[in-house]
């Protein structure tokens, strides 16, 4: 009994070690995406709204779309060319 026990916590854990790999490397991936998306899309204030990285979009006319980042947490929104 005591052996199947031993043999049953070492399965659990395991699951829970491979568990933990994969959300550490999907956090990695979520967390290159945010810094690509805070340097090159999200306005700054200290630069007078305009991104670090990014092109400066020209205020307009146009159709407003939206850009789901990190699987939706944070929407990014811009202007089509008209």
């Amino acid at each position: 009994m005591r052996s199947r026990a031993v043999v049953w916590l070492g399965l659990v854990a395991f699951g829970c070690v491979a568990w933990l790999i994969a959300g550490v490397v999907l956090g990695v991936r979520q967390d290159r995406e945010f810094v690509r998306y805070y340097n090159s899309r999200r306005s700054h204030r200290a630069l007078a709204l305009r991104p670090p990285d990014g092109p400066v979009e020209a205020l307009g006319e146009g159709e407003v779309t939206r850009r789901q980042v990190l699987g939706g947490l944070i929407n990014d929104y811009h202007r089509k060319a008209a």
